[in-house]
Formats: structure tokens, C-alpha cells, sequence
């Protein structure tokens, strides 16, 4: 879990401090990138707290 909320936190200050987020304004493949990447974090995320975690414990 340590993990994903690493990659919860630390893309979005990746982004918003840095070159990227003028890129994504500019780009649309950047854009579209940057958003399923966004979604794919936050999934990763909250995958095990819901509970749909491929290998459950008990």
C-alpha cells in the first residue's frame, strides 16, 4: 500500500511543478496521457481499500 500512495502523491507535484502542465495545455496526446495516467494512480490506490485486492487476506 506504501506503493500506490507514493504514486498517489508525488505525479501531481511532479506535474504541477514542472514543464508538464504546459505541455498537456499545448498537447492533446499529453493531455489524454496525463489523465488516464491520473486514473490509473487513483485506482491503483483505492483498489486495495475497497477491498478488490487479487489476493485477499482474511
Amino acid at each position: 500500500m506504501l506503493v500506490s500512495t507514493v504514486l498517489l502523491i508525488v505525479p501531481p507535484r511532479l506535474f504541477y511543478f514542472t514543464s508538464w502542465y504546459t505541455r498537456s495545455l499545448t498537447d492533446p496526446a499529453w493531455n489524454t496521457a496525463f489523465h488516464l495516467a491520473f486514473v490509473a494512480f487513483g485506482l491503483a490506490y483505492f483498489w486495495p481499500r475497497l477491498q478488490i485486492d487479487p489476493v485477499p487476506r482474511h
